[in-house]
């Protein structure tokens, strides 16, 4: 049976990062869910409750700068793996960057 992939390390980077520890800014985030969208709104919670109990490290900056230099202190011996639905679409390799996800 196939394992799940140890994630030694997260880390997030975004322009205006929202502090999940700050009860209005998460209250805002579920604000711009649309009320009928009871799924969302769901998978939301829970994963606010995932990243307060383990909270990744988030780095305010815009990605196309700051990518690089967080790849490269990656350490040799783990994968680096680019995650977002959003973000990905900014990167190519006239960038420096991979235009697809891992």
């Amino acid at each position: 049976m196939p394992r799940e992939p140890h994630i030694a390390s997260r880390l997030g980077i975004d322009l205006l990062p929202i502090d999940i520890r700050d009860d209005g800014a998460t209250r805002w985030l579920q604000a711009c869910l649309f009320g009928d969208q009871l799924a969302r709104q769901t998978r939301l919670r829970a994963a606010l409750q995932v990243a307060r109990a383990d909270p990744p490290r988030l780095v305010r900056g815009d990605l196309l700068v700051l990518l690089p230099s967080v790849a490269y202190e990656a350490p040799r011996d783990q994968h680096l793996c680019l995650v977002s639905t959003w973000a990905t679409h900014y990167l190519n390799a006239t960038k420096g960057a991979a235009s697809a996800p891992c």
